[in-house]
């Protein structure tokens, strides 16, 4: 039996008897239409292959597997430039791949199984299963009738620079990757359930698309245990040696957090500025502030916090002040303020 995902596309959008989908349809044409849940449906492969196209920015071909009828239902989530993607295909299909862009494409197989093929490999996966894939290096592959999926694509373009600052890989060449996850693999279970968090919030509409640094941190972080748990040619970067940090570096990475202080600002970000890794970053910081970054911005932050409610001449309110300075909750921002200067913010502003 097929794991519960926690959403599905029977969930967001009941099958209706078909004199009655024009009712609920968006209409495009009489074969391929969305309907007002976002669903979209297709009795037509070259309108499917359109759509995904314009999903996923990379070609795929579909056709009707042994000519049965042809029918695809699509409903399609943008994860900080990667998609998520939920399909029910009750006759299944076949798909050809005609785009050579480097892409991690993770399929969670609710109902049914998948196939992928190349000239060197065939990988199967079955319902409660996974297949991880790189599609650019698949020529061809089948979807059983009755088959239900959950994928998440991104290309490797999109996040290159992002890994390599996280030191989780080295992202040089080709990524050669073709993976089958058993129902029970601890990544395998990890993966679903970012996803299925991803997915879930954004159908939801709960904030997660109006906050692009949570969607991209959610989307390297499914990227991240995806290339460091699966066998792959990105080898993993645990145990390689890191660059030793340079006093100047760590100058330019204060410099760069000075200048955005009252900006939302992660320490990823401060290493794709300045170039350097993660890991190096952390470790010149010890090395010539005696403390992380996380901690200096932390502490940047409340002492700019700090001068504005010493000064006289500001009016502003102090969850004004706290909200200007990064710190979102009050309660929080009074607790961290009072760790470190022995009072609270309100004690601050009475003493000016």
């Amino acid at each position: 039996m097929a794991p519960d995902l926690g959403f599905s596309i029977a969930d967001e959008s009941p099958i209706v008897p078909r004199n009655m989908i024009a009712k609920k349809r968006t209409c495009m044409t009489a074969r391929a239409f969305e309907d007002d849940a976002g669903v979209f449906t297709s009795r037509d492969s070259a309108a499917l292959q359109e759509h995904v196209a314009g999903l996923i920015g990379r070609r795929v071909r579909f056709e009707p597997l042994c000519g049965t009828g042809f029918e695809a239902r699509i409903r399609s989530y943008d994860l900080a430039r990667s998609q998520i993607l939920r399909a029910d295909l009750p006759y299944g299909l076949r798909f050809f791949a005609e785009d050579t862009q480097d892409n991690l494409t993770i399929v969670f197989i609710e109902a049914g199984a998948v196939s992928f093929h190349s000239r060197a490999t065939r990988l199967d996966g079955s319902a409660g299963s996974a297949v991880a894939v790189n599609t650019a290096t698949m020529d061809h592959g089948t979807c059983r009738e009755g088959t239900r999926l959950t994928i998440f694509t991104v290309r490797i373009a999109e996040i290159a620079q992002r890994l390599e600052a996280m030191s989780c890989c080295r992202t040089a060449g080709r990524l050669e990757i073709a993976a089958r996850i058993e129902p029970d693999d601890p990544a395998g279970l990890s993966l679903k359930a970012l996803v299925t968090t991803a997915a879930d919030a954004l159908r939801r509409q709960n904030g997660l698309a109006a906050a692009p640094q949570t969607s991209r941190l959610l989307r390297d972080a499914i990227v991240a245990m995806a290339l460091e748990h699966l066998p792959s040619s990105y080898a993993s970067a645990r145990g390689r040696s890191t660059p030793e940090p340079a006093p100047w570096q760590i100058r330019r990475a204060i410099d760069y957090i000075d200048a955005h202080l009252r900006e939302t600002l992660t320490v990823l970000d401060v290493a794709l500025a300045v170039g350097m890794s993660l890991r190096s970053l952390q470790e010149g910081f010890r090395r010539y502030r005696q403390t992380s970054p996380h901690e200096y911005i932390k502490a940047e932050k409340l002492s700019g916090a700090r001068a504005e409610l010493l000064d006289p001449r500001s009016r502003r309110s102090i969850e004004d002040v706290a909200r200007d300075w990064g710190f979102a909750n009050r309660g929080h921002f009074a607790t961290q303020y009072r760790r470190v200067y022995g009072e609270l913010p309100s004690e601050t502003r009475r003493a000016r």
